[in-house]
């Protein structure tokens, strides 16, 4: 692809560009399907991830703030 863009004369003409586009494409669709597969399963692995971080990080973050004002409110009744 840098001998497209080192080459061309500023005018892409379309011929070109979808030879480009082909080569591109069948370089993609050449590689191994493994490494495409485990480049997803990683994605979704560390998108579960920071779901689970972000619902019990809110969820303690809750729970600790509802404690703290149990606590303000028994220091009040005590007062």
């Amino acid at each position: 692809m840098k001998d497209f863009f080192a080459v061309s004369p500023g005018l892409y003409p379309a011929g070109r560009i979808e030879w480009v586009l082909v080569d591109s494409l069948s370089q993609t669709t050449n590689r191994r399907w493994g490494s495409i597969v485990r480049q997803t399963q990683i994605f979704l692995a560390l998108l579960l991830l920071f779901l689970h971080l972000a619902v019990f990080g809110t969820v303690g973050w809750m729970g600790y703030r509802e404690i703290g004002l149990s606590r303000a409110e028994k220091k009040q009744e005590k007062e």
